[in-house]
């Protein structure tokens, strides 16, 4: 497909789009390319340029680079649902999933598609319907997927979290404060609130203030996602890892469970190239890689619970090795395949 017509959208929030957006608008032109960009990021820039609404540009190009992150990106998929239109995602910096593409990378990827020298990846866009007592209460539309959160289970829940927290029993309530912390709930806050204040047992205080601060984290307003971030911060994160620790470890399972789909039924691998072992070129070696037998000790950095622990124990899961994560303060646990 000849690509004659390119629209940019951009998180206008982001500094560098400023600087980034005429020069891209500039190379464009001079390769023949009509440009178009919304309204939101030529509200920022300096120059005249005409600029259309995000719901104008899908029937107007034959490509969409978006510039800014996974949010940008998602943004981007709505407004061109039911449009044949390609993205181009490029990465400003922020941890992205889906944005692959980095700022370094920008005009060499994009002379590759001009060219038409690219690969394309079709995703799955799915138009979803809330609907109650045979009534539409409203629409959305998602890329890839859509999350459903049954908030009568989060009650419940919350009522038996309630109920083990206010045991007598310390067993009981370290027990109910751990589930919490795996899974925090944001209907279990005014009970986990409640809790703090008559808690005396530090451990499970400290279990109880990261389930508030996960919750405020995520849903919280910007004072609460700024205490939570200080109160994560106090856990070893400083402000700015706190804030992806989670996601990078959910982006680390993410690409070794990809790496694992691979690898099928393998026992063992072997390396691409062959290795000289002497002056004579026929004289050479293949590594064979295979498991070890033992097991694998990791001592993880303390600014990242969750990403510092997964980085590490997935290559050993793959190897088919058992793990011993030891975290900060404590063995955290043994996991194997």
């Amino acid at each position: 497909m000849a690509i004659k017509r390119i629209g940019i959208i951009s998180k206008p929030r982001k500094a560098e789009i400023r600087e980034i957006v005429p020069e891209l608008v500039e190379w464009l032109r001079e390769r023949d390319i009509e440009v178009s960009i919304d309204k939101e990021t030529g509200s920022i820039l300096e120059s005249s340029e005409k600029c259309l609404t995000r719901n104008e540009l899908p029937g107007k190009v034959d490509l969409l680079v978006v510039l800014g992150g996974d949010g940008t990106l998602l943004a981007a998929a709505r407004t061109l649902y039911r449009h044949d239109v390609p993205i181009f995602a490029v990465n400003l910096g922020d941890l992205g999933f889906l944005t692959v593409i980095t700022r370094d990378e920008l005009y060499p990827a994009l002379e590759g598609v001009l060219s038409g020298d690219y690969r394309s990846e079709r995703r799955v866009q799915i138009e979803g319907e809330l609907v109650r007592a045979d009534e539409v209460l409203s629409t959305f539309r998602a890329l890839n997927d859509v999350v459903l959160n049954n908030r009568v289970r989060g009650v419940l829940d919350a009522a038996v979290s309630a109920l083990r927290l206010g045991s007598h029993d310390r067993a009981t309530r370290l027990k109910a404060a751990r589930e919490l912390a795996d899974d925090p709930r944001a209907a279990a806050l005014p009970i986990v609130a409640r809790a703090l204040k008559r808690e005396t047992d530090p451990e499970i205080k400290g279990l109880l203030q990261i389930v508030a601060a996960s919750v405020h984290l995520h849903a919280g307003s910007k004072a609460e996602r700024l205490a939570a971030i200080r109160t994560l911060a106090r856990s070893g994160n400083t402000k700015t890892d706190a804030a992806i620790d989670i996601d990078g470890g959910i982006g680390t399972l993410k690409y070794y469970a990809r790496l694992g789909g691979t690898l099928a039924d393998a026992r063992f691998l072997i390396d691409d190239k062959p290795v000289r072992l002497a002056k004579a070129e026929d004289y050479q070696a293949i590594h064979l890689l295979a498991p070890r037998r033992g097991v694998a000790v990791h001592i993880n950095a303390f600014n990242f619970p969750s990403w510092g622990l997964w980085e590490k124990a997935a290559v050993s899961l793959l190897a088919g090795v058992p793990a011993i994560e030891d975290g900060r303060r404590r063995v955290i646990g043994v996991l194997h395949v």
